[in-house]
């Protein structure tokens, strides 16, 4: 019997406690955060106050992973419509197309909050995650 493809949808002020630890064990335990501790509750729960699109994938009724945008360079106005992509998969569930899941429906929900662009920072070597953006045709621009 075929599995049921992961349920992705905008992320609500529920899922906080789930997007946090997911980023705070990126924090903690892989190179792909650029900063040194997890953001606080208080500023997720700002985050998500915003029209940032933010997205989580569930898998047995839990939140597995999510996937946010955020301006590129706020103010700066020839980078309107131009977002940083920033992914995480729970590390108990890498390799379920949950990390798929979550981009597909990251770049279809884009064009509703005026994203025309996406771009991502991926700390090498993560292949998965060089693997993940190339099959939605990101491109590498430099080192």
């Amino acid at each position: 019997m075929p599995t049921a493809a992961p349920l992705t949808r905008a992320a609500v002020s529920a899922d906080l406690p789930a997007i946090a630890a997911i980023h705070a064990h990126a924090v903690h335990h892989t190179p792909a955060v650029f900063r040194e501790d997890p953001l606080t509750d208080a500023a997720w729960a700002q985050w998500l106050a915003h029209d940032h699109p933010t997205r989580v994938v569930e898998a047995q009724g839990q939140v597995r992973g999510f996937v946010a945008a955020r301006p590129y360079s706020p103010g700066l106005s020839g980078y309107d419509g131009m977002a940083w992509v920033s992914i995480y998969v729970h590390p108990d569930a890498h390799g379920q197309g949950l990390g798929r899941a979550l981009m597909a429906d990251l770049i279809a929900v884009s064009p509703r909050h005026g994203l025309r662009e996406l771009v991502s920072r991926i700390a090498v070597p993560n292949p998965a995650s060089v693997r993940l953006h190339e099959a939605f045709g990101f491109e590498h621009m430099g080192r």
